[in-house]
């Protein structure tokens, strides 16, 4: 990411003109991530192979340290070296939402969802090996994502 070489004896018009390059890289917008849609394909691992994954067939992601464990609707899990932070921001707002600070549905996965003490919910995801944990305060977003 080297933006610019200085060798000695330094001229100040070639000082000049690193600075300039280094304001305007400071100044310069950081690169837009492109949102996905439903239909759209992505390339996860599985194992020691590969396969080509629909968005729409994610049912849920759970997180994994810096990682993110992807559960398909036909119940193979994947891992994708991507944190929840970067697949929320680029997965369908419409059908995706964080009901956990460690997970993420796919609202047209979701079968059903209990109650689990006072504070608490467990969600229940076609595709998932175990439900998920959900807040009372996720439970709001989850509510009006619905509505």
């Amino acid at each position: 990411n080297a933006l610019d070489y200085l060798l000695k004896p330094v001229h100040p018009d070639r000082l000049a003109l690193t600075v300039a390059r280094l304001t305007r890289a400071a100044g310069a917008p950081p690169p837009a991530t492109m949102g996905l849609e439903l239909d759209d394909h992505l390339f996860l691992n599985h194992g020691r192979a590969a396969r080509f994954v629909r968005v729409g067939s994610i049912a849920c992601l759970r997180g994994a340290d810096d990682y993110a464990e992807v559960a398909l609707d036909d119940g193979q899990q994947l891992l994708s070296p991507r944190p929840l932070r970067e697949w929320e921001a680029r997965l369908p707002p419409r059908s995706f939402v964080r009901i956990h600070r460690g997970a993420i549905v796919n609202l047209d996965h979701v079968v059903r969802v209990e109650p689990d003490g006072d504070e608490s919910f467990q969600v229940f995801v076609r595709g998932a090996d175990r439900p998920l944990p959900m807040s009372r305060r996720y439970a709001a977003r989850l509510r009006s994502a619905w509505l």
